[in-house]
């Protein structure tokens, strides 16, 4: 069972990652590490995007809802993998497995919101950038401004 190896969860609430987005951190105590991978379900029928959203006050739920046997059977899976012969393909599978465990406990625990892209709200002009405003000037300018504002916070908190 993977919980048996569950060592930490947290889920920090904090403004400086997002106004809406929370951290999840999971630590398990086995052999295998993976690195975390950020998933989005789209519908591709329509502009809609599934994104889970942890709910505090589901989080019993939550944890009732994950499937033992599902979760079993991933522990075996990475206990008989062979650590020469991995590829990208069966991690990605492994995540895949993973992913699909927490977003249908999440899914029973009513976690997963349906969001509208920014893009198809109506009355939301889309900017003409600059022919030379391409996306690594978008980025710079986004980590300025990030950088920028917490600058400012933390100024203001040190004059309080």
């Amino acid at each position: 069972m993977l919980l048996c190896h569950l060592c930490y969860l947290n889920v920090f609430h904090t403004s400086i990652l997002s106004d809406i987005h929370c951290l999840v951190v999971i630590h398990f105590d086995t052999s295998v590490i993976l690195e975390s991978v950020d998933t989005l379900s789209h519908d591709d029928n329509s502009n809609v995007v599934y994104k889970p959203k942890w709910k505090n006050n589901n989080a019993n739920v939550f944890f009732e809802n994950l499937n033992d046997e599902n979760i079993h059977d991933l522990v075996e899976k990475l206990e008989n993998l062979d650590v020469n012969n991995i590829n990208v393909e069966t991690v990605n599978n492994v995540i895949l497995n993973c992913n699909s465990i927490i977003e249908n406990a999440a899914d029973k625990a009513d976690m997963i919101v349906e969001f509208k892209p920014k893009n198809s709200r109506p009355g939301v002009r889309s900017k003409k950038c600059k022919p030379y405003f391409n996306q690594d000037c978008y980025l710079k300018r986004k980590a300025y401004r990030k950088c920028k504002n917490l600058h400012w916070r933390l100024q203001r908190a040190e004059t309080k």
